[in-house]
């Protein structure tokens, strides 16, 4: 079964351009040029969190950010980024930090925990390590040292080779009983199968155009082919809203994700990620929210 080609391609916009219909509008939240990586819902603030990056050629250029989106599309932005823990904890292996618990930007130092002579003491090390990792509440570990949080507080423990080598990791493994930070599962159908086998109660490939193409040496399963996907994107009131998007012809490099009810989430808002490519000039990033324009 093919794909209906009879659409008019003219009623499609690509999300930058796209600002709605009578319904719903759609908001930029990252900038095209950017891309939005790790993102993650804080089950606790009920927020979308991620980093955006925008890389330039020229590396003064290049910018970092940590975002919090809220359930219906308001952003705060940090102007910086670091690892995200999943208790939320903004990681370093030299400072921590508390801004998407708490709005501090403070770099905060490690506490040591350890005595002259229990780092000298492979035993007394050991039983430290032993103690306050039974206390912890998260375990983090890196380039075998190891961050422990306990009673909201960080200690970094450095490796001693005599004792945290081999199946010592495998013993102690890094934990999380504080954990707030979950992934959101991708709403997209899934393009590895035929069309006509996805589901597409909420979005549908009415077209692919390909504008560039490849030939491979190694046979057909090495062309490539660049162009642009049609979609339809299904909304609550029975709102259709078309967009397109530049793409390799495997998939449009874009994810959407819905913000869980029971944590603020409604049917009728989406959070579109786009992947830019490095290689393929019209392929933009960025991220998008659609939703109601009378949204309260």
């Amino acid at each position: 079964m093919k794909l209906e080609n009879k659409i008019n391609t003219e009623e499609y916009q690509e999300l930058h351009f796209y600002s709605g219909n009578q319904t719903y509008e759609v908001v930029e939240l990252i900038s095209k040029e950017n891309l939005a990586k790790y993102v993650q819902f804080d089950t606790i603030q009920d927020l979308l969190v991620l980093k955006s990056y925008f890389k330039s050629k020229d590396k003064n250029n290049n910018t970092y950010e940590t975002l919090k989106i809220t359930a219906d599309g308001k952003i705060q932005v940090f102007d910086d980024t670091d690892k995200i823990l999943k208790d939320g904890t903004m990681w370093n292996r030299k400072y921590y930090r508390n801004w998407l618990n708490n709005g501090d930007k403070t770099k905060q130092k490690y506490l040591n925990p350890l005595t002259g002579e229990e780092k000298k003491n492979p035993k007394k090390w050991l039983a430290k390590f032993i103690k306050m990792y039974n206390e912890a509440s998260v375990v983090y570990e890196s380039s075998w040292s190891y961050y422990m949080k306990i009673d909201g507080l960080w200690y970094k423990f450095e490796q001693n080779l005599e004792v945290n080598s081999g199946k010592f990791e495998k013993q102690y493994p890094i934990k999380y009983d504080d954990a707030r930070m979950i992934e959101l599962k991708d709403q997209c159908p899934s393009f590895g199968i035929a069309p006509e086998k996805r589901d597409s109660s909420l979005m549908k490939e009415m077209k692919y155009e390909s504008t560039f193409f490849e030939k491979s040496s190694r046979g057909k399963a090495f062309n490539f082919s660049a162009g642009w996907w049609y979609l339809d994107f299904y909304m609550q009131g029975g709102d259709t809203l078309k967009i397109k998007r530049y793409a390799s012809y495997r998939n449009p490099a874009l994810k959407v994700y819905k913000i869980p009810k029971e944590h603020g989430g409604r049917d009728d808002v989406l959070f579109i990620v786009q992947e830019p490519s490095e290689m393929l000039k019209e392929q933009v990033g960025g991220m998008y929210v659609i939703r109601p324009k009378n949204i309260k």
